[in-house]
């Protein structure tokens, strides 16, 4: 005889909710997609009575995940953080969104028991006007306290290179021993080295006779928005028997995508110099790309 099992369906119809809105989270979904899902579900499960049932609205969604789903998940990395025991170290980084507002986001490095391994997690997001190293340093302390995590165990910042930072360091490490005598202070292990290596990188582009910077930048424009220069590039390459690959895009803040973008460039190099050669003497077409 097979076992009866009974279904509350209000907790099933807020479950339904709560399991659709970590997906939309996960996978970074606009919460305009969220209008109408209902339809969507009741369309694809029609002898359901959860989908016949399921209604959800941007407005609701973004509650639920502001309000319900956002704490709850903090509360259970701050559980986790305090049960490991054990240091653990912040990890900030600060910039300026599209609302005009700088934001410093935090993220937690430390050993879960959960996991039974180091986990990187992101922890909050603190919102500023004016972000001045000791303001910064206090909200983070503040933070700290409201989670009623154990700064004592704090070990060290990970940080970029402005000197901002270097005085969030000092004034942190300073309340957490004020507050804390025990506290041995930070391991310094100083700033981001990429942004080191990164200029410098761009210092030895300048001593170069080329613009390498430059000319992958408009290697990449010449076809980016023309499909009558990409058609016959791609009958250049056939003709050649050059492999049809389509220049690599290079952004010049991210110094790493320029091997990408040099390595196909010389790969075409021979397609590439007929097709310009092409372009200049015929003014109709190269207007048209």
């Amino acid at each position: 005889m097979k076992k009866l099992t009974t279904i509350n369906y209000n907790d099933a119809f807020l479950t339904a909710q709560i399991y659709w809105l970590v997906k939309v989270s996960l996978s970074n979904y606009s919460l305009r997609s969220v209008d109408h899902i209902g339809d969507t579900f009741r369309a694809m499960f029609p002898d359901s009575k959860i989908a016949q049932e399921f209604t959800l609205s941007r407005t609701s969604a973004s509650y639920m995940i502001g309000e319900g789903l956002r704490p709850y998940f903090k509360t259970v990395l701050c559980a986790d953080i305090k049960a490991s025991k054990l240091p653990f170290s912040l990890h900030f980084d600060e910039t300026t969104t599209s609302q005009v507002k700088k934001q410093m986001d935090l993220t937690v490095r430390y050993w879960s028991p959960t996991h039974n391994e180091v986990w990187v997690s992101y922890y909050s997001s603190l919102m500023f006007g004016h972000a001045e190293g000791k303001t910064v340093a206090s909200k983070i302390m503040t933070q700290f306290k409201e989670d009623n995590l154990p700064i004592e165990k704090l070990c060290t910042l990970v940080r970029d290179g402005p000197n901002v930072n270097k005085t969030i360091f000092t004034t942190l490490e300073k309340s957490i021993k004020e507050e804390c005598p025990e506290f041995p202070g930070f391991v310094d292990l100083g700033s981001c080295i990429l942004h080191t290596v990164h200029n410098a990188f761009g210092k030895g582009l300048e001593k170069l006779p080329l613009n390498i910077d430059q000319l992958c930048l408009d290697v990449h424009a010449l076809l980016k928005h023309s499909a009558a220069g990409r058609a016959d590039y791609e009958k250049l390459q056939f003709q050649l028997d050059i492999d049809a690959h389509q220049f690599q895009q290079h952004t010049q803040v991210r110094w790493l995508s320029l091997g990408p973008a040099i390595t196909r460039i010389l790969e075409q190099w021979d397609a590439l110099l007929i097709f310009v050669k092409y372009l200049g003497e015929n003014p109709k077409l190269h207007q048209k790309v």
